[in-house]
């Protein structure tokens, strides 16, 4: 398939006008050949009183064409100014409100996630500290049970609503039980595993 555009002047409510169109049809096809042979196919069908057409400009057998007239010879065509969007007064792809907001909202999860880790590095440290002065119940704890308890603790206080992280891990001491059995076995919370998985890897052990 080929194509070929064409551009002329034609009359509209007696003001000159610029269009354009461009004809589609199959590779090696002799157009001007092809659209002489339509024109005058239109002109002796649409003589008067038998009184022939006469002359007949592209402009004027452009605009007589129809698709089935066309469809013989594998010829389209396209009146690109008549299919065009105007995209003068359309609204932007992004807007402004709606890229703040996703950055805000981006930044709200990397903020969260940095407070989360920051948090569950002092309670890592705290709870190691407790472990290695003999707290009751955190002393029964082995470390891998002390790095998931610090990133579980921190994931609730991040997203619950105390705001001191010492009154919180006081409030989680009086919770805490002593461990028993295989020192290598992880404790289990009602924390987001969600958050142990995402933050695990980064406590110290």
């Amino acid at each position: 398939m080929m194509y070929q555009g064409f551009e002329f002047t034609r009359m509209i409510n007696g003001e000159p006008k610029r269009e354009m169109v461009i004809i589609f049809c199959p590779d090696k096809t002799n157009l001007e050949r092809a659209l002489h042979k339509l024109g005058l196919e239109w002109c002796l069908k649409n003589q008067k009183d038998g009184k022939l057409y006469g002359d007949l400009f592209f402009p004027e057998l452009m605009e007589q064409v129809t698709p089935e007239m066309l469809a013989p010879y594998g010829i389209s065509v396209l009146w690109p100014n008549r299919t065009l969007i105007s995209m003068d007064n359309m609204p932007p792809i992004i807007s402004r409100y709606e890229l703040e907001t996703y950055q805000e909202a981006s930044n709200s999860g990397y903020s969260q996630a940095k407070k989360i880790c920051k948090a569950a590095e002092q309670l890592a440290r705290r709870l190691e500290s407790k472990r290695t002065h003999g707290h009751p119940a955190i002393s029964t704890w082995a470390p891998d049970i002390i790095s998931t308890k610090a990133v579980t603790w921190a994931d609730q206080f991040v997203h619950g609503g105390e705001t001191d992280l010492l009154k919180f891990f006081e409030k989680k001491l009086q919770e805490a039980k002593p461990h028993s059995g295989n020192k290598n076995q992880v404790a289990t919370d009602t924390g987001s595993s969600e958050a142990k998985s995402q933050y695990s890897e980064q406590i110290p052990q």
